[in-house]
């Protein structure tokens, strides 16, 4: 049964009807999901900047903001709840008032209206923790936001952590001689002070590193190379290795009244804005050079100071990118980043044209700075940017490693380390 009794009403008075983004046992799916269309430019903010990954740390004294955009005239009446998840992302047996402080059904009362935009829409910020609402535990957590008719209008994970382990981590060159140039491996050693006691790695430990806050490229590691009564050795050759990719391209859409680098002309039309790209060049295979990129999020303002106006009166205008291609690809292409939410979206798929030997596209986003790629799908399945993209093993990358302990005793996996590393 889910676990959700204590923030539906509905379910107390026999009438639940299952919701989009739950599984066949009633559980809500732990997933980074929109299950509408309308929601968009959803993003996560700490005092310092948009997150690429999604981590509270317990002991924080800042607000943890979320932020996103309905794409509608009027307000609606939007709650939220937090459940907790153990390591591997399966619902945990306890009650929420064992890993909460508050009522676990808040609703969302800082919304407001877009000003004079072309596109209406509503603004929505979670600000987090708040007095009504706050942590007991660290751990994975799934953020639900649903409407009053009880219909999930997104999924997102968040991470919850306290750093009582020390993690070092030393970036090397790949053992595999084809790998040299294009990827980038690590080695980690991890220290677990007093009072901690790992007696069984494999069991109680597990590690994860995260490229670029991209959830598609987790590396899970489950036992350590050696280990000591208190280190933990992750140091095989290439156990712990990436493709390197390279910067990432970028486009600044904040004016719709600035041609700034990448845009050919914007213009207005038919009730909306449109913003064509300069057209895009394959890279793989090209000399690598060092860019400036913000390793695939976007933001919507530069600075705190613009930024709480910019949610509002920003527009959602119409971009056009467009690659040269001098042959159609077997494979589809995809813009991808962030703004995709580090999906293969039909909406940001890209179609071939003979005539412009390119491949063409359109998505509709807000004004902002943002990072993209072009993406396929490899031969096993997976997302790669390596084809239009290329990699080299000098670009900047960051790399997120989050340590999850679970001593015995313990109830549920704590995450007892989270912290971003940075490639050259």
């Amino acid at each position: 049964m889910l676990r959700f009794t204590s923030i539906f009403f509905v379910l107390m008075m026999g009438s639940f009807h299952m919701l989009k983004g739950q599984n066949s046992n009633g559980q809500i799916i732990a997933s980074d999901s929109n299950y509408i269309p309308t929601v968009r430019s959803i993003y996560f903010q700490d005092v310092n900047s948009t997150l690429s990954l999604p981590i509270f740390y317990l002991d924080s004294v800042y607000q943890f903001n979320i932020h996103f955009d309905l794409l509608e005239n009027k307000p609606r009446r939007i709650s939220y709840s937090l459940l907790l998840y153990d390591r591997n992302w399966n619902p945990v047996d306890l009650d929420p008032l064992e890993y909460l402080e508050g009522i676990n059904e808040q609703l969302i009362t800082n919304y407001k209206s877009s000003q004079l935009t072309l596109v209406p829409y509503i603004h929505y910020t979670i600000n987090f923790p708040s007095t009504e609402l706050n942590l007991k535990s660290t751990g994975n957590y799934v953020l639900i936001v649903y409407d009053e008719d009880e219909n999930v209008l997104f999924t997102r994970k968040i991470y919850v952590a306290q750093n009582r382990f020390r993690v070092d981590v030393k970036f090397v060159s790949a053992a595999d001689i084809a790998k040299y140039y294009s990827h980038q491996a690590i080695e980690m050693n991890i220290t677990a002070p007093y009072p901690y006691k790992v007696l069984n790695p494999l069991q109680e430990l597990q590690v994860e590193i995260f490229q670029n806050g991209n959830p598609n490229t987790r590396i899970i590691l489950k036992e350590p190379f050696n280990y000591s009564s208190d280190k933990f050795n992750y140091v095989r050759k290439d156990e712990i290795i990436f493709p390197a990719m390279k910067e990432y391209r970028y486009k600044d859409i904040r004016s719709v009244q600035q041609k700034t680098f990448g845009i050919s002309y914007w213009d207005e039309r038919d009730g909306k804005y449109n913003c064509y790209f300069v057209p895009d060049e394959i890279r793989a295979g090209r000399n690598y050079f060092s860019d400036i990129d913000i390793n695939g999020r976007f933001y919507i303002s530069k600075n705190d100071v613009e930024y709480a106006r910019d949610n509002y009166v920003k527009e959602y205008v119409w971009c056009y990118p467009s690659i040269k291609a001098s042959r159609h690809d077997e494979r589809e292409v995809y813009i991808y980043g962030a703004l995709s939410d580090w999906k293969l979206k039909d909406e940001f798929k890209m179609t071939y044209d003979e005539s412009k030997r390119a491949y063409l596209g359109s998505f509709l986003f807000k004004n902002s700075y943002f990072n993209y790629m072009y993406a396929t799908l490899d031969d096993q399945g997976n997302i790669s940017t390596s084809e239009f993209e290329g990699d080299w093993y000098e670009t900047e990358n960051d790399y997120f490693v989050l340590v999850y302990y679970k001593g015995f005793g313990d109830r549920n996996d704590r995450i007892v380390f989270a912290g971003r590393f940075t490639s050259n």
